[in-house]
């Protein structure tokens, strides 16, 4: 846990500025997410938990609001589309899921899934990197 005092004694040297820029962030952090794992479920209740909330919940609520929930019919070709690859939600209604495991080195990742990882490494690495693709670094480290 954070020593709070610490923070109180650094915060408190923030500008006006500063302390409005850090509240904003703040503010965006905590917001509450649009889509709710119950809207998901509810369109796909046969759909394990860790399912929606490792790969769905978080796509349904990304900033770039390209996705939302739940996709449109038909998908086109954008936004869920390729990530649901390119089938209908009512086809992803009727999949059952098994739990197995599996090797995920990056020696075992097809060809654009290792250019993804190579460009989001070289990204984190000169610094480039934007907040979204952030998030998807940092989020199986959370795993």
């Amino acid at each position: 846990m954070a020593d709070v005092q610490k923070l109180v004694d650094e915060l408190s040297s923030l500008t006006v500025l500063e302390s409005a820029e850090l509240a904003r962030l703040l503010k965006e952090k905590w917001k509450p997410p649009k889509v709710s794992l119950a809207d998901i479920k509810s369109d796909l209740p046969n759909w394990p938990d860790e399912v929606i909330e490792l790969w769905l919940f978080w796509l349904a609520n990304r900033s770039s609001g390209d996705t939302g929930w739940p996709p449109s019919e038909p998908l086109g070709y954008r936004g869920w589309a390729p990530i649901l690859g390119y089938r209908p939600l009512s086809w992803w209604r009727e999949v059952s899921w098994k739990r197995e495991k599996t090797d995920c080195g990056f020696s075992t990742l097809c060809r654009d899934t290792k250019a993804i990882v190579r460009q989001m490494l070289k990204e984190k690495m000169d610094g480039s990197i934007d907040q979204e693709t952030e998030k998807r670094f940092r989020r199986p480290a959370a795993i």
